[in-house]
């Protein structure tokens, strides 16, 4: 048995079981998503306020513009894949097709109270609202946001819950 560059410690020791195993691809799989969530999300940002337009207008710089958009996916991603299932810690032992179809009307609740806020009701939020609310909520925006934005980010927070069988994120 040959064990130079071996630690002597770990020779002889079996291999974590595959439980082990299956539940880091799980989470390797569920930050994948999440990751992917978040540039679907910039992707109907982008497509529900053409960031084209904004490019063209040069009252801001790009790099304004996309931080802008960025951000606003990073706000989505956060409500979605943290605070909507923490919000929804209550229905563990609901069916899936149930906590699915809850979750993803909660998710729409709360884009669409969100973009109320930032709208016409013009909440502060400190370093963000201002940032935020030209591009995506100022003037007659926010009814986009409501009408285009959310049910679509919603549909795939559905696809992104669907996916991972999550269960809410609570302290176990």
């Amino acid at each position: 048995m040959v064990t130079e560059g071996i630690p002597l410690s770990t020779v002889g020791r079996s291999i974590p079981s595959g439980k082990s195993c299956r539940a880091g691809v799980k989470e390797v799989i569920r930050f994948a998503l999440v990751i992917s969530y978040f540039v679907l999300s910039f992707v109907v940002l982008s497509v529900s306020y053409p960031i084209w337009h904004r490019w063209e207008d040069m009252s801001h710089l790009r790099s304004y513009v996309l931080a802008a958009y960025l951000l606003m996916s990073a706000i989505v991603t956060v409500i979605s894949v943290l605070l909507t299932p923490i919000l929804a810690s209550g229905l563990k032992r609901a069916s899936l097709w149930w906590r699915v179809s809850f979750q993803s009307l909660l998710d729409f609740t709360l884009l669409s109270l969100l973009a109320m806020y930032l709208g016409p009701f013009r909440g502060p939020l400190p370093y963000i609202s201002d940032f935020v609310r030209g591009p995506f909520f100022s003037e007659w925006y926010f009814i986009t946001f409501i009408l285009f934005v959310s049910p679509l980010l919603s549909l795939l927070s559905a696809l992104y819950y669907r996916l991972t069988e999550k269960r809410p994120l609570t302290p176990q």
